[in-house]
């Protein structure tokens, strides 16, 4: 038998449930970091918004409009403007273990190579993650990665506001809690920078 901590049915609307369910209680503050491409920063902003409305801080990124694009296209917020890439690149990643759970908003399903870096951050740091629609990679190497949860933002609001998240077993049963987990670095210091690195290699150019 399922313990208190653990459910068989799906809780509110996971539309890709796979195995058994377990709990996670939030913080007393609880906080997320959203992910996706910003090419949908609109739906992204939507999202901020709502979780935000009802008492979930979004950590990163900020509401706010694409103001600059550089020429490998990656694209750049208002509110980062006069800022280091390296320091862009290394408070978002940052602000991931530091949240309750990650969000991705990808309302065509693909995301991208940077995307696809942080989820694997997000996985190192055993937090919890879910997705508005099922994630397809651009990159068809991660075509065996493993699947993510798919729950409405409203989905995510409800459960937050009971004081705990829920988690598929089967697709993410490494999850734990944020008071749970060594700290910001989940897979060390020298692979927080190695990553840092390519990732603002292959946005910005070399890291100077």
């Amino acid at each position: 038998m399922p313990s208190r901590q653990e459910r068989i049915n799906p809780p509110y609307d996971f539309l890709n449930p796979l195995g058994r369910f377990k709990e996670i209680p939030v913080s007393e503050s609880p906080s997320c970091v959203i992910l996706g491409r910003f090419k949908h920063k609109d739906v992204i902003d939507e999202t901020i918004r709502l979780f935000e409305a009802n008492g979930i801080k979004v950590n990163a990124p900020r509401v706010g409009n694409v103001v600059t694009e550089d020429d490998g296209g990656y694209k750049l917020l208002d509110s980062d403007q006069g800022k280091e890439p390296w320091d862009i690149a290394k408070n978002f990643f940052n602000a991931i273990p530091e949240s309750d759970f990650v969000y991705i908003v990808n309302p065509e399903n693909l995301v991208g190579m940077e995307v696809a870096m942080e989820i694997g951050w997000t996985r190192g740091g055993k937090v919890p993650i879910y997705a508005t629609e099922q994630v397809e990679y651009v990159d068809q190497e991660r075509k065996g990665f493993q699947p993510i949860s798919v729950v409405s933002p409203m989905g995510m609001v409800k459960m937050v506001k009971e004081g705990v998240i829920w988690v598929d077993m089967e697709q993410q049963g490494w999850a734990v809690s944020r008071e749970q987990r060594p700290g910001n670095t989940p897979q060390g210091e020298d692979t927080s920078d190695r990553l840092l690195w390519e990732f603002t290699r292959r946005n910005f150019g070399k890291k100077d």
